[in-house]
């Protein structure tokens, strides 16, 4: 598992239904929890082992999903 911290930016991209999300995690929990939050103030949680590494592909190439940047 990645090293996770907070300020971290995030940069989501969930396909053609939702558009691409920028933010920053704002907190982590000791189960894994994640929170992230928007530029538009939206909080979501995910779990830190669901998140990528920038330029991180699935096994079928796709580029979709959670990735974690450079800290703010």
């Amino acid at each position: 598992m990645q090293t996770i911290y907070l300020g971290q930016y995030v940069h989501a991209n969930f396909g053609a239904m939702i558009p691409i999300l920028e933010g920053m995690i704002t907190n982590f929990e000791l189960d894994g929890t994640v929170t992230w939050e928007t530029a538009e103030g939206e909080e979501w949680e995910t779990q830190a082992g669901d998140f990528k590494q920038p330029g991180e592909k699935s096994v079928n190439g796709s580029g979709i999903g959670i990735f974690l940047g450079e800290y703010a």
